[in-house]
């Protein structure tokens, strides 16, 4: 058994330009980290208006998006929502996370934070030079950045175990200008979770206040992590977000969640045993 917080942590995700829409959970608990993501990468129409045939061979069911980070001093396993990649898919802002990774793998820090703050630091200059040698065409404007002036570019969110210690933080990448990213670094309590997706569904699954709804049309997706639980529930809440956002009544509410579906990948990250693809839910060739 673990302790819940008083207060789940719901953030929706907003469609972008380029390769958008995904849906993601993200759930820390005492045991471990759960991830559940959805496989599919579709370009958007404005995006496949102007795709040559070979970038269209790109668009597939089998995306991975979840990642792991093997250090001799912890495991951490990262997913990223918002444009995590130029149009043309020539900047793709996860193989700059595991390229940093890896430049990364022989340094020292203290804890996952401060290792964090290092790696973002690295990709924040990536992401503006890529936008400085027009790569990166446009930075988006169609979420507020909540924290101040501009509009969110992308988020990573890192979980797992370093120095034995737990790790739950996000990176927020923004702009104010349109030319110049900036970062912001957010560290959670263990006990966390996140729903990135639709904000249709985690409404009609959870409602504002991230209590299960007696009248959604999701009832066999829904997890009551308010009463209690074991890790394996939390495996239970994360997954069935994602299946509920790839299912047939999903796409009844709303056309654009074709977006969302494919083969949905789910790992664990825990203090022994490690990152570990759940059975059954992991990408092809893990």
């Amino acid at each position: 058994m673990f302790e819940w917080p008083a207060e789940l942590h719901f953030y929706p995700r907003v469609v972008f330009r380029g390769i958008d829409m995904s849906a993601i959970g993200i759930i820390g608990t005492s045991a471990g980290f759960a991830i559940a993501s959805d496989g599919r990468m579709r370009f958007n129409e404005e995006t496949r208006l102007k795709a040559d045939k070979s970038m269209l061979t790109l668009e597939t069911d089998e995306a991975q998006k979840i990642f792991q980070i093997e250090r001799t001093d912890g495991t951490i396993a990262f997913t990223i929502t918002g444009v995590a990649a130029s149009n043309d898919l020539k900047f793709r802002l996860w193989d700059e996370t595991k390229k940093h990774a890896v430049l990364l793998s022989e340094s020292r820090f203290p804890d996952g934070l401060k290792y964090v703050k290092r790696l973002s630091a690295n990709l924040n200059k990536e992401i503006n030079m890529a936008k400085q040698a027009g790569i990166i065409e446009e930075f988006p404007q169609n979420r507020k950045f909540e924290f101040g002036s501009g509009w969110t570019i992308a988020r990573i969110f890192f979980v797992g175990y370093f120095n034995s210690a737990p790790c739950f933080v996000h990176t927020e990448f923004h702009h104010s200008d349109g030319n110049n990213s900036e970062y912001l670094i957010t560290a959670h309590p263990t006990s966390c979770s996140f729903l990135l997706g639709p904000e249709k569904i985690v409404n009609a699954m959870y409602g504002e206040n991230g209590r299960p709804l007696n009248d959604s049309p999701f009832p066999q997706y829904i997890k009551d992590l308010n009463l209690p639980s074991s890790f394996e529930d939390a495996k239970q809440y994360v997954l069935g977000f994602v299946q509920a956002c790839c299912s047939p009544t999903a796409l009844g509410m709303d056309e654009s969640f074709k977006m969302v579906g494919g083969r949905i990948h789910m790992a664990t990250i825990t203090a022994r045993g490690g990152f570990r693809w759940v059975p059954g839910f992991e990408p092809a060739g893990a």
